[in-house]
């Protein structure tokens, strides 16, 4: 996350970046482990534009699901705003538009039809990851780390502020628990769960040494 990329930003800089340029201005850092290279990274966020607060796991890790929640107790996520969330190890690149601007559109197009959640997708591949099945649209079930040529989530998900009750609901306070195995299958079953297509050569999951080398290419690796 916080280690340079050939252009001398980093993951989360990288991402911050491409929501701030879209006009996202206020941002929560849900951190752990990293809590401390991160602060000192970020610091407020001023050198970037923006605004940053942020909110730290108990001593274990909560996942997902345990963070966000964590940061709503705490007051800091209001319940009358929508949500992005965002995996800093998750990262995109060479998009033909405007991402986030273009997940907002999608997102508000399939809310007049129901949906409360909308996940960015990449379509037919291998990789570990959640697999989506879509239909018009719609998450009809979510495939957990499946190795099958389905879409799978990008770790990239845009909420409603109709979202919290369901955080209330469904994560435990200090428990860890992800969207995957939680949340998302709860709203696939209601409908109210949407999916984005972005093709694959737009992003890439940064988890191991292969990937991050694989990164280091797509940045020119000096």
């Amino acid at each position: 996350i916080s280690t340079p990329l050939p252009n001398g930003d980093t993951l989360i800089e990288h991402n911050i970046r491409m929501y701030r340029d879209a006009g996202l201005k206020e941002f929560i850092l849900l951190v752990g482990h990293e809590a401390g290279s991160v602060e000192k990274l970020i610091g407020d966020g001023s050198k970037l534009g923006i605004r940053v607060r942020f909110s730290h796991d108990p001593e274990k890790p909560v996942g997902t699901g345990g963070a966000v929640r964590l940061a709503l107790d705490s007051g800091l996520i209001r319940r009358d705003t929508y949500l992005i969330t965002h995996n800093a190890g998750d990262i995109f690149f060479g998009y033909p538009g405007d991402l986030p601007r273009d997940l907002v559109s999608h997102h508000i197009h399939f809310e007049k039809q129901g949906s409360i959640a909308t996940v960015l997708t990449a379509p037919m591949s291998l990789i570990q990851g959640s697999g989506l099945k879509v239909n018009d649209g719609f998450v009809e079930k979510v495939i957990y780390e499946p190795y099958v040529p389905v879409p799978y989530h990008t770790a990239a998900t845009m909420f409603s502020p109709a979202i919290y009750e369901y955080f209330e609901k469904l994560f435990v306070p200090g428990e860890k628990m992800e969207f995957e195995r939680t949340l998302f299958p709860a709203l696939a079953a209601e409908h109210k769960l949407t999916a984005m297509k972005v093709d694959n050569q737009y992003s890439l999951q940064v988890k191991n040494e292969k990937q991050w080398e694989q990164l280091m290419n797509i940045f020119g690796k000096p």
